[in-house]
């Protein structure tokens, strides 16, 4: 999953638009995918589910940020490709 979040990253319009979600190397992308997860346990940081296609190639993501009061914001990336 991390090469593939990697690789994805590098796009153009991701680098554009969504720079704090650029990972120069695949061990930047595991990192990041350590600390999502974590956040599994925790409810306080983003809960991130990829999106994957029937052959499980991973295409992006959709996320759920908690805020006070039990609300969250909903959003998604899905790469050009």
């Amino acid at each position: 999953m991390a090469q593939a979040v990697h690789l994805q990253s590098l796009d153009e319009d991701t680098r554009r638009f969504v720079p704090d979600e650029v990972f120069e190397t695949e061990e930047e992308a595991a990192e990041t995918l350590e600390f999502l997860i974590g956040c599994y346990t925790s409810r306080e940081g983003p809960l991130v589910y990829p999106v994957l296609l029937k052959d499980g190639t991973y295409i992006g993501y959709v996320q759920a940020v908690p805020f006070d009061g039990g609300t969250y914001e909903i959003g998604y990336h899905i790469g050009r490709a």
